[in-house]
């Protein structure tokens, strides 16, 4: 009878001031409630799985992708907190981001560090365990500056080649080159050209081929690198390159006739000045008066010939002539040095 009593006054305790007073006022008499959970009680989420990160064509910057957990806890996931580690000592390299939904982006990383990262689910009980982390990603920067870079003439006029040293990559495969090859003269122009490195390759070396560069101009030439994340630093300017103009104008000082019927000799002097490259060929054309031409080409003779002759065929006797050469060197064609008229 008197535990029923006691009982009845713990039930009353219970409902005025709570369990855990209710049950010090009982403890003595020896009653030991029961109290469970009741069913409002609140769970927080599981962990995420699939943790990955990416990086991203933005400095300092890393994807995250995440499945949600299997477990949603008592309530609706609200948050997620993503933690990147950096692999330093130095904790203020860490980064963190947060979001609703998978993936997030967290910004502000340090540039050609490695990271970890975790994720972290929340509802209104509070955060659930962190994920296991990611496999180690590195952030990556724009590349360094290249190598001065080195310009030379090709065997075909109006060219010049860059060769460009890759320089560091950033982290990033390096995608592109600019090249700017400038005149250095005043009110000259530059020429800049974009080199893509072909897809799946990353040579140690690139050449860049310029054409339809003036003759006679010196150039000089800077380059730079790009990544996924932009452009790196242009490199200083490399060596001085000149274009070889066109020979100077060579004279046609007589023409001899021969004994071969419609056959006559010209007499060619060299120009004074080659225009920077070897001149390689001579093409003589002699006009009629009435516009019908003859033309011979022969290889330049060996350098230091003061003149020499070539031999023009097929021309008409009776009509008037006139013979025109041209020095021919890797730039093209000299002006015409023009004979003086003469009859068949």
């Amino acid at each position: 009878m008197q535990q029923s009593r006691l009982k009845r006054a713990f039930t009353r305790a219970v409902g005025a001031i709570g369990v855990v007073a209710a049950t010090s006022l009982v403890g003595a008499a020896g009653i030991v409630p029961s109290v469970s959970a009741g069913a409002g009680s609140a769970l927080p989420p599981g962990a995420p799985t699939g943790v990955s990160a990416v990086a991203l064509p933005a400095a300092g910057q890393l994807r995250i992708d995440f499945t949600a957990p299997t477990d949603a806890g008592s309530t609706p996931i609200t948050l997620y907190i993503v933690r990147c580690i950096a692999q330093s000592d130095e904790r203020f390299f860490d980064g963190e981001a947060e979001g609703t939904e998978s993936p997030i982006i967290v910004i502000g990383l340090v540039l050609e560090m490695n990271y970890q990262c975790g994720v972290t689910a929340y509802n209104e009980a509070g955060a659930g365990p962190e994920s296991e982390m990611s496999a180690t990603v590195l952030v990556p920067d724009a590349p360094g500056f290249p190598d001065t870079p080195t310009a030379a003439r090709t065997n075909i006029g109006r060219q010049l080649k860059v060769r460009i040293v890759r320089p560091h990559d950033g982290g990033s495969v390096i995608t592109s080159y600019r090249v700017v090859c400038s005149t250095m003269a005043v009110g000259g122009r530059d020429l800049t050209m974009s080199y893509k490195v072909p897809k799946g390759t990353n040579p140690a070396v690139v050449t860049v081929v310029f054409t339809g560069m003036t003759p006679g101009s010196v150039f000089r030439c800077y380059a730079a690198a790009s990544n996924m994340i932009g452009e790196g630093p242009e490199s200083f300017l490399g060596n001085a390159v000149k274009i070889p103009n066109v020979p100077g104008k060579p004279t046609a000082s007589a023409v001899f006739k021969s004994s071969t019927v419609g056959r006559v000799l010209v007499r060619i002097v060299p120009p004074s000045s080659n225009g920077g490259a070897v001149v390689t060929s001579y093409v003589v054309t002699c006009s009629a008066t009435g516009g019908a031409t003859r033309t011979a080409t022969v290889a330049a003779p060996a350098a230091g010939i003061a003149r020499f002759d070539v031999a023009v065929t097929g021309l008409t006797r009776g009509v008037w002539y006139r013979c025109a050469v041209v020095a021919r060197n890797i730039s093209g064609s000299s002006a015409p040095g023009v004979s003086p008229a003469f009859r068949l």
